[in-house]
């Protein structure tokens, strides 16, 4: 009582300071999961930041490479067409000019002094870049070349011969050089004097020319673009830059060993660290090469901007934390200062209950304790190990024990002799190793007081707590009248079939008799009138064999059948279907009901005669429907179906008496049931065959309704549905 008492204080006091611990744990928890939410809420921010700064400015400045790079692409392809256009253009104002000279001396001059002043002039503009040529040499050449290759003599003379105007390309020396450059050229043919002007330009010159326009367009931003754009040759040498000051100069080692590794690929992102002010960060930079001048076109942008949004985001999520903390303190003070008011009223009424409560459970243990000791049934109590420690006065009553004090700290085993070969020993291992939870069985007990054979059924439950055995439940029942009730039963109802089956053997004898009877006074006969064959002679005596065989048979199947036997056997289901339809034709065939039989052959280890009087009893069930029906198409099918996986054999009979009422269907299997009168057999038949499978097959019996069809018949009738094990243990 002092432990119990002990017990109520410690629960009023946790009701009493419980919620403040409780408050202050929720508190814990409460600050932890929200600065924890915050925490991923701020990452998960910095990666969505992160991702759609990186992705907006990879997508942007691969734009804008691809644009400069379009660019470069254009102004080159033009190039050469507006280079043509241009020589074109100048070629037109010397010849204009030549006609100019030539209108204003042509009648005070001669043709020579005419030439001698278009060379002088031409020479003074264009850079010096026209030449005139009259017949096969060079009248005036340009200033900074003079054709030494008298091949590309030739190529352009012929180039020019009959054509008053045109564009050729050919290879000359250019400053003095030893390596011979290619140049395009336009002339056009002067008439009055019959000589060509032109004016050409070296590729290389223009080229190189092209290159500087297209940088300084770049460097000065001409192409409305946001962000810089570098320009870098295959020599590591930056040709354009944000910063000014690096033009002209070399990268440094790093960088351009990653640019060299982006030779192979024609474009792509790069990664590298810059540092500014002695810090570093991260600069992201997307290039392409130029294939015609290899150039590296690349933009770039850094993650400082990112870091800074970053920055600002943290800061947030440190103010957000701060008010979320002094929120959550607040509430909690004010929570647990109310906690703890409603807890002392609380605690103050479940004292009050408590105590109630204590004289109620001394009450009720005390009529548990009544009803346990009282009890119909034996009830035993028994630790984890199985060591009884408490029995009622029923439970030694049972066994033949004067007083419970006998039984209690005997173990069950010792009890309930279980042996090696007992089929309890291995249930009640499985109950001790808690791998089943209950288990029922029936057992032979001999009664220590009178040396009396009882049958007792036995129920085991195991009681868990914590997960723990906290004690097992034996209860023993004295089933000896019961089973010999059943036994009695068994009885009557073979006795019953017995009398169907004289009848029926009757009727199934007087076909063969009478042949015996009709053969044997036609023997008779013969003889008398000396007219006896051998043929019909020898004829005559098989039949008559084979009728005192059949005669035979029908006294084996009727003997087997009620010979008691407790004792299993192999036999094959087609047997027993067979044997039990001789038993039965002569009953049938006179009703005039036909069997249907799909019949799956399996041998079974088990009790031949049982499975025999359940076929009889469900046959004869259907039989007395059929009579009370006025059903005429009369029909009882037969089928088995072998399961392998599980051994198991299910066998179906169904009629076609119209079936069971709905409201009876579940009760035919009571013991004196009967409904004769509404299209059933006798109950005990029924009842016996439930028996039959549940104790003695180790199976299962079901009824239902059902529809089936038979040669375009539609049918209605009930259906039984047998499952046994194929081989019984």
């Amino acid at each position: 009582m002092i432990m119990f008492y002990k017990n109520e204080k410690k629960l009023i006091d946790t009701i009493k300071y419980a919620p403040i611990i409780l408050i202050i744990i929720l508190f814990l928890i409460t600050t932890y999961f929200v600065e924890k939410s915050n925490t991923k809420q701020f990452n998960d921010e910095t990666k969505r930041i992160t991702k759609f700064y990186r992705d907006y400015n990879n997508n942007e400045i691969k734009q804008i490479v691809h644009k400069v790079n379009e660019y470069i692409k254009t102004e080159d392809k033009n190039a050469l067409d507006n280079l043509k256009k241009s020589l074109k253009l100048q070629v037109y104002d010397a010849y204009t000019i030549a006609t100019k000279i030539y209108s204003d001396n042509k009648n005070r001059r001669t043709k020579k002094e005419i030439l001698e002043l278009i060379k002088i002039t031409l020479k003074s503009i264009g850079k010096g870049q026209y030449f005139i040529i009259k017949g096969k040499h060079f009248l005036l050449q340009a200033s900074n070349e003079k054709i030494k290759d008298t091949q590309s003599l030739k190529m352009i003379l012929n180039s020019i011969n009959d054509n008053k105007e045109g564009i050729i390309t050919y290879s000359n020396y250019k400053n003095s050089k030893e390596t011979p450059s290619e140049k395009i050229s336009f002339y056009k043919k002067f008439e009055p004097l019959n000589i060509y002007i032109g004016k050409g330009e070296y590729l290389d010159t223009f080229e190189n020319n092209l290159k500087k326009e297209i940088i300084k367009s770049i460097q000065n931003h001409n192409l409305n673009i946001k962000k810089y754009i570098f320009i870098i040759n295959s020599n590591g040498i930056i040709l354009a830059s944000n910063d000014e000051k690096r033009v002209g100069k070399q990268v440094n080692l790093d960088l351009a060993l990653k640019l060299k590794d982006m030779f192979n690929k024609d474009e792509g992102l790069f990664n590298y660290e810059k540092y500014n002010e002695g810090e570093s960060f991260k600069k992201t930079s997307f290039i392409k090469i130029s294939k015609k001048w290899n150039w590296i076109l690349g933009s770039g942008y850094g993650d400082d901007e990112l870091n800074n949004l970053i920055e600002d985001a943290n800061k947030q999520l440190q103010i957000m934390n701060k008010n979320n903390y002094y929120n959550i303190l607040y509430f909690g003070i004010f929570i647990t200062t109310l906690l703890l008011i409603i807890s002392i009223f609380i605690s103050k009424y479940i004292e009050d209950i408590l105590l109630n409560y204590k004289l109620k459970i001394k009450d009720e243990e005390k009529e548990f304790r009544n009803l346990f000791e009282n009890s119909n049934i034996g009830l035993a109590i028994s630790s984890s190990t199985g060591k009884l420690l408490n029995v009622n006065s029923k439970f030694s009553e049972i066994l033949g024990y004067n007083s419970s004090e006998e039984i209690e700290n005997r173990f069950w085993h010792e009890l309930s002799n279980i042996k090696q070969d007992d089929k309890e020993l291995y249930f009640y291992n499985k109950l001790l190793e808690e791998k089943i939870s209950n288990y029922s069985l029936e057992k032979v007990f001999t009664n220590k007081a009178d040396e009396r054979k009882i049958d007792i059924l036995i129920n085991a439950n195991l009681f868990k707590e914590n997960n723990k055995i906290k004690y097992i439940l034996f209860s023993i029942t004295d089933i000896t009248e019961i089973k010999e009730k059943d036994n009695l039963l068994f009885q009557q109802s073979k006795m019953a079939s017995m009398g169907e089956m004289i009848a029926n053997i009757a009727h199934q004898w007087r076909q063969p008799l009478s042949m015996i009877s009709t053969l044997s006074s036609g023997l008779k006969l013969q003889k008398e009138l000396d007219n006896l064959s051998d043929s019909y002679f020898n004829d005559s005596l098989e039949s008559i064999t084979k009728s005192t065989q059949y005669l035979s048979q029908t006294i084996d199947y009727f003997k087997d059948f009620f010979k008691p036997s407790e004792n299993k056997s192999k036999f094959y289901i087609k047997e027993v279907v067979d044997k039990t339809l001789v038993l039965l034709s002569a009953e049938l065939k006179n009703k005039d009901i036909e069997i249907l039989q799909d019949i799956e052959d399996v041998e079974l280890t088990s009790y031949e005669n049982d499975i025999i009087q359940l076929f009889i009893n469900i046959i004869n069930n259907a039989k007395d429907a059929f009579e009370s029906s006025s059903v005429k198409n009369k029909i009882i099918s037969l089928s088995t179906t072998f399961n392998k996986e599980k051994n198991i054999l299910i066998i179906c009979i169904k009629d076609s008496a119209g079936g069971i009422n709905s409201n009876i269907i579940d009760k035919i299997f009571d013991p004196y049931f009967t409904t004769k009168h509404r299209n059933m057999g006798t109950g005990i038949g029924l009842y016996m065959v439930s028996q039959i499978i549940n104790k003695h097959l180790k199976g299962f019996i079901e009824v239902k309704n059902v529809n089936f069809t038979h040669q375009n018949l539609e049918l209605i009738g009930a259906e039984f549905i047998i499952t046994i094990p194929t081989n019984i243990k």
